[in-house]
Parts: structure tokens; C-alpha cells; sequence
């Protein structure tokens, strides 16, 4: 390839972190591909102006990313992995020795365990498996689809079991909705702080996203009137409850503001609500408000147990062919067996159990991190298995992550949900739910506090 060269005229901060964050971004958008080679860092250094130093610390930046990987003779490479994505990738030695890693919102398993024991024993007897062994025409076995249309109408929907497509958890179900709806070159709107995977499906699919501006309440819906006359987008991908990351919650009004622009021109949305059903009140999703233009999400992963795999999608009426034909294309179908407990846990009421020991248990855990951090933690609406820490002034959130890491915490970055060039905020994402314990988390946030009271030390600059 050519010798890239960032254009860094709009970005402002540290010159080092607006060169990590350009090799993030060109490589979301595809200009760096994987094994392409990056300048040498001297040459890179004249051809912005800046020390070979700045540049040297921006390559250190962008290989504890995950994006770069550096070979002794020959050079910086593009890393053979999706960017930003890697930071959901657990593997043996990525932790710190004796470290606490709180990088994924994932929720403990709690009392799933002995409930599915006693489920798979309740199966097994049942003398009617061949159903469950068998393909179906993808968007799942009739009689599970009537059960979680049933589930998807205590949200608030008009949900009818024809329009229901069970998926394998929430990210296929995303990906499903792309795939049937869009095409390569689309523009797809998403909040500017959005989940980290949805950037990655996004480009893998060669979709344009677009950031609409957010505030307290979370997406702002004059900007998405603005970005709907400027750029006509496809969709809009959005997390109306408990927002990942920042935690915040639409207001009734917001809702109603949100729906009006969305069908002032005729824009589908994708409404991710997975952590609705945690709530003590859950919200009225989107769905309920225009059900003709909204691909309602959830699944069994916050409230029930990840391990399941089981995500679904209410769509509007009208809608299924392209996404059975996605379905069929990814995987067939969603399986069957796991579909078949989830249905069972739902009726016999197994699900709402577990769905009320994961919301004490995420809202016990935000006590610990309120307490610990008060008001740097941004305020919570609602029950998650994250919070959004607000950094003072003194700290980037780049360097706030180094630090932690060197203290033996892990923890996210803004910028891994940052989509496009907007300003990114100094804060950071703390995943309550990857604790082990209340005590780990405790420990963890005692060792955050602390560095709140001080400025980056010299040791951070120096893993950098």
C-alpha cells in the first residue's frame, strides 16, 4: 500500500492519542487492512510535524488497543483481528497477574446453574425430543415463537407470534436486521457512544455509521432529524434503556420525540433492549410506540444466563422473508434446545425468578461502585451490569486505562464506543457483572478512587 498518513486537522487532545485514534478509525472504515504496514515511525514523524517520540507513544497506544502488532526488522502492522473488538476477548495470560478484569458487562451466572439442571432432567423425560433435533425454516419452532410473543407483549408490544424471529443472542439478532434490511454502503445511524461490536458488524457489512449526538437522556432527536435531511439513512441502532455505555435512560418524551422523527422519514430502527427486562419498571420500548418501522431486540443474556445463546427479534408485520433468508444464511437457525429452555423458564416462571435475583444483584453491585466513586460515577437509571465513570481534569481516559491496568485493574476506554470524529469524552466503562464478587469489585473501585485524587503519573506515561 501507499504510505498512509492520518489527516489529523480536526482532531484535538494529545497529538499521540489523535494518531491512535486515526489508525482506529481508518481501520473501521477498511483505509488499513490486516498485515498492512505502517510508516516507519521517523518517517511518520516528518510528515506530521511531530516528535518521533509522539509517535512512538501513539504506536505504543494503538498495540494496547489490540490494533497494532510489531515485528523486530521488519516494522508495525495492522493486527489480523477487528480493532476495537478484541477488547471483548478473553484469553489465557490477557489479565494482569493477580489483576481484576472488569472490561465486559456480562452478568454473573447467579442461580441459572441448578435451573437448568433441573430443566435438561424435565426435557429428557418429556418422550418428544425429535422436534428438538431437527432444522426448522429458521425463525424457530411455532410453539417457541408463541411463548415469546407472549414475553415480548408484557414489554408493551402488539407482538404476534408470526412476527417473531429467535435468534442466536443479541448480536445475531443485530446482524440478522443488517443483513436483511441493508446494503453495502448504506447509512446506518447509531448513537456517538455505541456497543463496540455493532462498529465491527457495521464495517464487515460495508455500512457508513453515522454518530447522532447524545445528552443525559441519550440520543438527541434534533440531531437525528438533522442527519436524517443530511445523509437519508437506511436505520438507526439504538439502546433506549440503560444505554451501553453510558447508562442513560430515554424519558417517555424523548421516546415519543424519537419515534416522531423516525416517522417523519420513514426510518426503521433497530431498538437493542436487553436491559429492559431487569428493570423494576421497565420503560415503553419503542416497539409499542411504532411498531410499523421498529426491530425489537432482547434476549435471555441479562436477565436469564448468557450461556444460552438465545436473542429475538419482533418485527414489524410484513417483514419476516428477508430476515428467515438472513437467518438461513448465518446459521439456519437459532437452537432449538436452547430455545426450548428458554420457552420453558418463561412459562413455568423460572425467568422472572432469575430476572429478579440479576436485578438485585446489578443494583447491589452499582451501590458498591456509587459508594466507592459517588459522583465521578456518571448517575445510573435503572439496573446494568456497567457504569460510566467521569474522569477529572488532568486525566484522558487513555491514560486512566494504562494506570489501572499497571494497578491491576482492567477497564474500557471511551473511545472504544466512539463512533466518528466527535469530541470523546474523558470517562471510562466499569463492568460491575465481570467481578467475581462484591468483595473483588470493592477492591477494584477502592483502587480507582485512588487514582481519582491524583494526576497521571510518570509511570503511565511510561508504559505508553
Amino acid at each position: 500500500m501507499t504510505m498512509w498518513i492520518p489527516d489529523l486537522k480536526e482532531r484535538s487532545g494529545h497529538r499521540y492519542l489523535a494518531i491512535a485514534d486515526a489508525i482506529a478509525e481508518d481501520i473501521a472504515q477498511g483505509r488499513l487492512g490486516p498485515g498492512d504496514r505502517l510508516p516507519p515511525q521517523r518517517d511518520l514523524s516528518h510528515h506530521l510535524s511531530v516528535t518521533v517520540g509522539t509517535v512512538t507513544r501513539a504506536y505504543a497506544e494503538a498495540k494496547r488497543r489490540g490494533l497494532l502488532s510489531g515485528e523486530v526488522g521488519r516494522g508495525t502492522f495492522v493486527r489480523t483481528v477487528e480493532g476495537e473488538g478484541r477488547a471483548f476477548r478473553l484469553g489465557e495470560g490477557d489479565a494482569p497477574a493477580n489483576g481484576i478484569d472488569l472490561r465486559l458487562a456480562f452478568p454473573p451466572v447467579g442461580q441459572a446453574e441448578p435451573c437448568l439442571a433441573t430443566t435438561l432432567r424435565d426435557i429428557a423425560d418429556s418422550g418428544n425430543l425429535t422436534r428438538l433435533l431437527s432444522y426448522n425454516d429458521g425463525l424457530g419452532l411455532p410453539e417457541h415463537r408463541a411463548i415469546i410473543a407472549e414475553w415480548c407483549a408484557r414489554a408493551g408490544t402488539n407482538a404476534k407470534p408470526e412476527q417473531v424471529a429467535i435468534c442466536n443472542g443479541t448480536q445475531h439478532a443485530i446482524s440478522v436486521v443488517l443483513m436483511g434490511f441493508t446494503r453495502p454502503g448504506d447509512t446506518v445511524l447509531t448513537e456517538a457512544l455505541t456497543f463496540p461490536l455493532f462498529k465491527v458488524l457495521a464495517d464487515k457489512l460495508g455500512l457508513r455509521l453515522q454518530a447522532v449526538a447524545m445528552d443525559d437522556e441519550g440520543l438527541i432527536p434534533d440531531d437525528l432529524d438533522r442527519l436524517c435531511r443530511t445523509h437519508q439513512p437506511t436505520m438507526l441502532y439504538c439502546m433506549s434503556t440503560f444505554h451501553n455505555p453510558t447508562t442513560s435512560t430515554m424519558s417517555d418524551k424523548r421516546r415519543r420525540d424519537v419515534v416522531a422523527v423516525a416517522r417523519r422519514y420513514n426510518l426503521s430502527i433497530i431498538e437493542d433492549d436487553i436491559y429492559a427486562p431487569i428493570q423494576d419498571i421497565p420503560p415503553t420500548p419503542l416497539a409499542a410506540l411504532a411498531p410499523e418501522l421498529v426491530y425489537f431486540i432482547d434476549s435471555a443474556s441479562k436477565g436469564m444466563a448468557s450461556g444460552l445463546r438465545i436473542g429475538f427479534i419482533l418485527a414489524p408485520a410484513g417483514k419476516m422473508d428477508p430476515l428467515r433468508q438472513a437467518l438461513n444464511a448465518t446459521t439456519w437457525m437459532a437452537a432449538p434446545l436452547t430455545a426450548e429452555v428458554t420457552a420453558r423458564w418463561i412459562q413455568n416462571g423460572t425467568a422472572a425468578r432469575l430476572i429478579k435475583w440479576q436485578r438485585d444483584e446489578a443494583q447491589a453491585r452499582q451501590r458498591i461502585v456509587s459508594n466507592i466513586l459517588g459522583k465521578a460515577v456518571r448517575p445510573e437509571w435503572g439496573a446494568g451490569f456497567h457504569s460510566w465513570l467521569r474522569l477529572p481534569e488532568g486525566w484522558d481516559a487513555a491514560s486512566f486505562v494504562a494506570e489501572a491496568e499497571r494497578r491491576g485493574v482492567r477497564i474500557l476506554p471511551a473511545d472504544t464506543f466512539a463512533v466518528g470524529r466527535q469530541p470523546i469524552p474523558a470517562a471510562v466503562r466499569i463492568g460491575n457483572g465481570a467481578a467475581r464478587s462484591h468483595d473483588q469489585l470493592l477492591q477494584a473501585c477502592n483502587i480507582l478512587a485512588n487514582m481519582l485524587t491524583g494526576r497521571p503519573s510518570e509511570n503511565t506515561l511510561s508504559v505508553m
